[in-house]
């Protein structure tokens, strides 16, 4: 899940950058590394073999806030990232599962589990566009791709809070399946975390931003534990607080499943 495994195992990967004159960026004089291999560091500071973790997502609009609680297991298999979340809380999502197969050399497969209907669908990659669980996450957002599906440049550094930051454009190379056009994503440069991203729309828009904080070192891998997702057309947010976290337990494979989606809570 791209920005789900900005705290599991893809890269929340999820995303993809406006042209220097727009910003007042700066190019560094030097680079240190490419763009790519900025964010090859960045999965590889997240990527443990599997985790268990407790979510509360709150989805801010207009009119008002749903709370939800998710459960979310991951698990690396080599060139396949498993994960499946399970809702918990309230009782109309209760039940509802979503797993992913985050493949690297091919397309991503999602499934998504209704109560209430009883049956899997899988997600068209053509849909994935479209809000995920009525939050301001995507389909698309959720997916786990990895670092050579993207063209990733180094176009600046920049003050980061107390530290600094690499400026990263990342453009996806199938640009007739891509949601967005681009994005830009800043990286804290001494520990190599997702520190925000700005999403923009195929005409070139800034149409959303996420941020990532409250991090904290957990068996030696910096984990974000709030993610917030701005939707600057809609005016609403979705936020994502993690606990609980659990890292290489030696989690078992039956919960990637199929089956295991349609368990009954």
């Amino acid at each position: 899940m791209r920005f789900l495994k900005t705290f599991a195992h893809s890269p929340l990967g999820i995303l993809l950058a406006m042209p220097l004159f727009f910003l007042g960026l700066q190019p560094p004089a030097q680079a240190e590394m490419t763009g790519a291999e900025i964010m090859q560091k960045v999965r590889d500071q997240i990527r443990s073999q599997d985790r268990t973790t407790d979510m509360t997502m709150r989805i801010q609009a207009r009119r008002g806030e749903r709370v939800r609680q998710i459960r979310m297991y991951s698990k690396s298999y080599g060139d396949v990232d498993k994960t499946l979340l399970r809702f918990l809380k309230p009782t109309d999502v209760k039940g509802t599962g979503f797993l992913i197969w985050g493949h690297k050399e091919r397309n991503d497969d999602q499934w998504l589990y209704l109560p209430a209907l009883k049956r899997v669908k899988k997600i068209a990659s053509n849909k994935r566009g479209g809000s995920f669980m009525g939050s301001d996450f995507s389909y698309y957002d959720m997916e786990d791709r990895s670092v050579d599906e993207s063209e990733h440049r180094l176009v600046s550094t920049e003050p980061c809070g107390d530290t600094e930051c690499y400026v990263i454009e990342s453009i996806d190379k199938d640009k007739k399946r891509a949601t967005y056009s681009k994005a830009l994503v800043w990286v804290q440069k001494d520990i190599f975390v997702n520190v925000k991203m700005e999403l923009f729309d195929k005409k070139g828009k800034h149409i959303k931003t996420a941020t990532f904080g409250d991090y904290e070192k957990i068996k030696g891998y910096w984990v974000a534990k709030k993610v917030t997702m701005k939707n600057l057309k809609k005016k609403s947010q979705t936020v994502l607080e993690l606990s609980n976290i659990r890292i290489d337990e030696g989690l078992g494979d039956e919960f990637f499943t199929q089956r295991y989606l349609q368990r009954a809570l």
